[in-house]
């Protein structure tokens, strides 16, 4: 049996991607209203809709990480407007939550440690783990989450 998600008048493509870094495919939808995103529960659920204007008619939809950076960009065509437009970084997570349980804690502190110092798996999305944003994964990462954690020092970037 079907389910039905709202997304706009004229839906005309979708694309599946993992747009939050959490490991669960979400939904982005191309159509007359712009470029709306469903946000995967976790559970094959969506939540409430998110729409995102880009050009006039959009007629399809794709996600890739564009500009190098490890977060997914969307492109979109647009038929009326005769034009492509590009969404950068709707990736959302939160830089120093390595572990993606949605806090940022002495947990990740260890996550972070066990990645950099013994191979251990890496941060979700990779990025959240850059935490001094100088787009090196190094020691000097570590240390600064475990004082932003444990010293309550500001955060670093």
């Amino acid at each position: 049996m079907a389910v039905n998600y709202g997304v706009g008048h004229g839906p005309r493509s979708v694309f599946c991607a993992d747009l939050d870094c959490d490991t669960d495919l979400d939904l982005s939808a191309a159509g007359s209203a712009g470029v709306t995103i469903l946000k995967n529960n976790g559970d094959g659920t969506f939540q409430t809709k998110v729409d995102y204007d880009a050009g006039e008619q959009h007629y399809s939809v794709f996600c890739i990480d564009l500009d190098g950076d490890l977060d997914l960009d969307i492109a979109t065509a647009n038929s009326w407007s005769n034009n492509v437009s590009i969404l950068r970084n709707l990736s959302i997570f939160t830089l120093g939550d390595v572990n993606a349980n949605g806090k940022i804690d002495l947990a990740d502190v260890i996550y972070l440690a066990n990645y950099i110092l013994k191979g251990g798996f890496s941060p979700v999305p990779l990025k959240s783990g850059d935490v001094n944003c100088d787009s090196k994964y190094d020691l000097v990462d570590v240390i600064k989450l475990a004082r932003y954690v444990l010293f309550g020092e500001p955060f670093p970037c």
